[in-house]
């Protein structure tokens, strides 16, 4: 019973952390740079292109775009792709385009930033360390 109790602590104590670790990351912040307008039969709204300022966003978390510093829009992200490559975060630097399906010409324009403040983007991966070879 003493096991049961201490592995759901643990994992209160991870989820909270989690929580407070996406709560406190830095903001994400990126400039629109162009705005492609899709009129496809599946894709149909607006491509936004930028590269990340600052923090990093997700698939699926909340942005807002604002323009002289007004809430303009706001949608879930989607991300199309980062720097050519499928992706399901942007992080800072990253060159990156998201989909804006409700979208309307003319409501997010070159310009507006994109910003969101709660995110769920995974810590960034450890690089890997050289290993020693072996002395012969």
């Amino acid at each position: 019973m003493k096991i049961i109790t201490t592995v759901a602590l643990l994992s209160l104590m991870l989820t909270f952390t989690q929580a407070q670790a996406a709560k406190q990351a830095e903001p994400f912040e990126m400039k629109v740079d162009k705005v492609t307008l899709l009129k496809g039969f599946i894709l149909k709204g607006l491509a936004l292109e930028a590269t990340v300022k600052q923090g990093c966003i997700a698939s699926h978390d909340i942005y807002q775009v604002y323009r002289d510093g007004k809430k303009v829009y706001e949608t879930n992200t989607q991300i199309l792709d980062v720097e050519g490559q499928e992706a399901y975060e942007a992080r800072a630097g990253d060159h990156t385009n998201f989909y804006a399906p409700d979208a309307k010409e003319g409501q997010i324009v070159a310009g507006d930033v994109l910003k969101s403040t709660v995110t769920h983007c995974k810590p960034p991966a450890e690089p890997a360390q050289p290993t020693k070879a072996a002395k012969s």
